[in-house]
């Protein structure tokens, strides 16, 4: 499946005003950038976002304590692209042809209004531009792969994606955020033809791999205190997630790095068996519960890595769905493992 597309040449988005977008979508649906049917009853609408906004999400600095009031006010205040999101998923997944144009429907007006791309005003609003755009063009690989496409939809989302690399390029800290950040850039690079993209995720995946010790851990995750196995787990999905991208943009079997996902694979499973040990190294008393669908990318992406690894301590069912991270991990799978 190929799913590279034209690009808009890394045209200058135009920052349009609130008073300005009715007017802007009412030419793009003239012009036929829009369909009819998004105007339809059926179709639901999501309000487009010109810039995230958010709270911080947690109470200290450490970034081990949640915030609840903070992460209640961020979901309300990211629902639209919470909801556009998670539709958007679900009908691609579904292969649900009628919701899959009134997606991709949405998807224009988002794009005809320059959405995302308003610089956010702090970290917490950039760290949730990162997620969605994530998982939009998770969405738009998989649409891509049912062969529905649209150039100012994928030219749109490569432009959010560059703001978020923008973002993200000069931290020095390599956590799960920015091995996110590189599955960002390396999805919307397998998506249009983009050098920049396909280096930045390339290099996010080296600055990872290399990030993991001897011992298997991260030492930025250890500073996390009580959440550090949670977001070890999330860094060892993220690590799988952009490996698997980087070796279909490469056309590659493997670019490398088995022994440490393994070894950081091996220390996250005995973590599991036995919470102190990465208490200890956490330097706190004890570890908070982390939710097994962090787990769906290594159970999808890496089967055998699960079964010899994970398996061993890590007990349940492990969730396949993320609507707001773009949907069925399953059926992400199939999309990165579809002949080339």
């Amino acid at each position: 499946m190929n799913f590279v597309s034209s690009t808009r040449g890394g045209a200058t988005p135009t920052v349009m005003g609130p008073s300005f977008r009715t007017i802007a979508l009412v030419m793009a649906v003239t012009a036929g950038l829009l369909p009819v049917v998004l105007w339809a009853k059926e179709c639901p609408t999501f309000d487009p976002v010109r810039t995230v906004e958010a709270l911080s999400h947690y109470s200290d600095e450490a970034g081990s304590e949640v915030d609840v009031e903070n992460r209640s006010a961020t979901f309300e205040l990211t629902r639209s692209i919470r909801q556009l999101v998670s539709y958007s998923a679900d009908a691609m997944d579904h292969r649900a042809t009628d919701r899959m144009e009134c997606s991709f429907g949405q998807l224009k007006v988002w794009a005809a209004a320059d959405a995302l791309l308003g610089q956010p005003a702090n970290f917490a609003g950039k760290r949730n531009r990162l997620r969605y755009a994530q998982g939009i063009n998770v969405v738009l690989l998989k649409a891509a792969h049912q062969g529905m496409r649209a150039d100012i939809v994928q030219n749109w989302s490569q432009e959010v994606t560059r703001a978020v690399v923008t973002d993200f390029r000069g931290r020095k800290r390599i956590d799960n955020l920015r091995v996110a950040s590189g599955i960002a850039a390396a999805s919307s690079a397998l998506l249009l033809a983009d050098p920049m993209l396909e280096a930045y995720g390339a290099q996010t995946l080296a600055l990872a791999l290399e990030a993991i010790s001897n011992e298997g851990f991260v030492a930025a995750e250890l500073t996390r205190g009580s959440r550090a196995r949670l977001y070890h787990a999330a860094y060892l999905s993220g690590v799988v997630t952009l490996k698997a991208l980087m070796e279909r943009l490469s056309e590659k079997k493997t670019v490398g790095g088995e022994d440490r996902i393994s070894r950081l694979a091996e220390t996250l499973s005995e973590s599991f068996c036995d919470p102190s040990m990465m208490s200890s190294r956490a330097k706190v008393a004890s570890q908070q519960d982390v939710s097994l669908a962090t787990f769906a990318p290594v159970q999808v992406l890496t089967p055998d890595l699960w079964r010899q690894s994970l398996a061993r301590c890590v007990r349940g069912k492990v969730p396949m769905v993320n609507p707001a991270g773009g949907g069925d991990w399953r059926e992400f799978g199939r999309v990165l493992a579809a002949p080339g």
